[in-house]
């Protein structure tokens, strides 16, 4: 198969990994911004300009392929869990620092190799199973349940950890059946139909012309 090949491979890899980089830049961004605008505006203009901005490079390319789609019940609940989850990843970024929130996703790939073994049937041996087990007690270093310093905003953190697993998930079973573009846009534009009334309730407009700049910017991370 294609997938299988070596060079196929070390793409998807550099493609993961980018897309770590363009995660921890929007996660910067977004704590820049939640200490002076509400955090569902900030949520809300991510999606914004993700929306804006992908659909003029996709648009001319895809047209209405772009709402083609044949899963619309599981892309519309793709779009509330993405609107959740950076909602709730851009209020704990309001109490905790950039270095606990990302070691926290690290155990995403963890928690998506439990749930591929239930969900999708995949085998996990008794190495990969060791593993995990690692990995969760690594967690548990991390946020320090019973410390002084454990923060209630990382349990934040932790549940936008599992739903970005289940996240993977939605996104790896409509793979099989939805164009990918189309999977990425529809998701943003149903968080921003979502969001729209409760940031606009709570609007207020940014100072410096260096915010609009930074808002930009994580909706082309977001997007991308």
């Amino acid at each position: 198969m294609l997938l299988g090949q070596p060079h196929q491979r070390q793409l998807g890899i550099a493609l993961i990994c980018l897309t770590t980089l363009l995660f921890a830049t929007l996660d910067a961004c977004a704590k820049w911004l939640v200490q002076s605008l509400p955090v569902v505006q900030v949520v809300w203009l991510r999606f914004l300009t993700h929306v804006l901005i992908t659909s003029a490079l996709l648009a001319p390319q895809l047209g209405w392929g772009l709402v083609r789609v044949k899963n619309h019940r599981l892309q519309g609940l793709r779009g509330l869990l993405l609107a959740t989850m950076t909602a709730m990843n851009f209020w704990a970024l309001q109490y905790l620092q950039l270095a606990e929130t990302g070691a926290i996703q690290f155990s995403v790939p963890i928690l998506i190799a439990v749930l591929s073994a239930w969900w999708l049937s995949e085998h996990l041996d008794a190495r990969r199973w060791l593993a995990i087990l690692a990995g969760f007690a690594g967690v548990l270093v991390i946020i320090r349940p019973g410390a002084h310093s454990f923060h209630p905003a990382i349990l934040l953190s932790l549940i936008n950890a599992v739903l970005f697993a289940i996240f993977n998930m939605m996104t790896r079973t409509l793979a099989q059946t939805d164009h990918p573009a189309a999977t990425q846009w529809l998701s943003a534009l149903v968080a921003t139909v979502v969001l729209a009334p409760f940031a606009l309730l709570q609007w207020r407009t940014p100072d410096h012309w260096l915010e609009w700049v930074v808002i930009a910017i994580t909706g082309l991370c977001g997007g991308l």
